[in-house]
């Protein structure tokens, strides 16, 4: 038996050294403590301000003044148009004329008739005189008469022939009404036939001046709105005088897309065709909630922001006023120092 204990002890201490040896199980660490992120938010602070809605253009100065020239009541053809574009004419000068062929030598004709009847007319008186102091009878001082009442007729009549010889005459020249510049010259030649009332030549009046816009949607526009008009940077003073929802309805169609502005003491050197910018301040709001226009979101139709509250992102549903490119007003939704996410 103690050969077997011998070798039960040889196997113990055996297993003792083979345990030895094993590498020792390492303590398992506990993991790392981790701090959350924090989300930084460019904020806006809800408060109330002024906003304003603004129309900005760009127009011409325009004649609020043209008149159309043609021949009244009379037609023939054309002798020649005494203008250009452009160019500035004087009150009764004549920009154009009609052919009226022999009339002048007709009237010069006339004036002759004229003089040889007004001859007529004073041998007759002298003749009547005569006969009175010399103590005529009756009969020949009575045929006087007659001969000087057939005299002064003859006048009368030539007179009247070489009034209308004249009124022919200037009825034939298109005068310029007033000073001002000549904006259109219709396409015709020398030569060519003139009706009655055809514009041929058209004179704005640099003097009563406009400024001019073309828009898309003149709608947007009301009569009496008042725009501050930039000249030469310096600010004017101006109001829409006329749209075509203000005007004749014959006028509508030829004014569809414009509108009209008169600006108030601008200066004396401001001329047809310069442009100028314009302002008009189509809606104002004062002490109204405003956030950033960039800070408004629209899903499925509802607009609604997002704000802080509580340390946590919450949305927030709104309803919009006025709306600029800049800036929103916000009617309902908001309140005075709620802290809007911009991003």
């Amino acid at each position: 038996m103690r050969w077997v204990k011998g070798i039960l002890l040889i196997l113990a201490m055996a297993f003792l050294s083979a345990c030895s040896i094993l590498p020792e199980e390492e303590e398992t660490l506990a993991p790392p403590l981790v701090e959350p992120v924090k989300i930084e938010y460019d904020l806006y602070e809800v408060k109330k301000d002024t906003i304003t809605t603004e129309l900005r253009g760009n127009g011409t100065f325009v004649s609020t003044k043209d008149y159309s020239l043609s021949f009244k009541n009379t037609s023939g053809r054309l002798k020649s148009i005494n203008v250009k574009l452009g160019q500035e004419v004087k009150k009764g000068v004549v920009v154009a004329e009609l052919d009226t062929g022999d009339l002048e030598n007709r009237i010069k004709q006339q004036e002759l008739s004229v003089k040889k009847a007004k001859l007529l007319l004073d041998q007759n008186q002298i003749e009547l005189e005569r006969l009175k102091s010399s103590g005529a009878d009756q009969y020949q001082v009575d045929k006087a008469k007659n001969d000087v009442a057939m005299a002064q007729i003859d006048v009368d009549m030539a007179n009247l022939q070489l009034q209308g010889l004249r009124i022919e005459r200037e009825r034939a020249k298109l005068l310029a009404p007033v000073n001002g510049t000549v904006v259109y010259i219709a396409k015709v030649n020398a030569g060519d036939p003139i009706s009655a009332y055809q514009t041929l030549v058209q004179i704005a009046d640099p003097s009563s001046l406009q400024l001019s816009y073309e828009t898309n949607d003149a709608s947007k526009f009301q009569v009496g709105m008042k725009a501050t008009v930039k000249i030469d940077s310096k600010d004017y003073q101006g109001i829409v005088v006329a749209m075509p929802a203000s005007v004749d309805p014959e006028l509508r169609e030829e004014m569809q897309n414009k509108i009209y502005l008169e600006v108030k003491n601008r200066p004396a050197d401001v001329k047809m065709g310069d442009m100028a910018d314009f302002t008009i301040i189509t809606a104002k709001k004062e002490n109204v909630i405003v956030v950033p226009r960039n800070a408004v979101k629209n899903y499925m139709g509802n607009d609604y922001v997002e704000i802080l509250e509580g340390g946590s992102k919450k949305e927030r549903y709104i309803e919009k006023g006025l709306q600029t490119p800049t800036m929103v007003e916000v009617v309902d939704g908001l309140k005075e120092g709620d802290k809007v996410i911009l991003r």
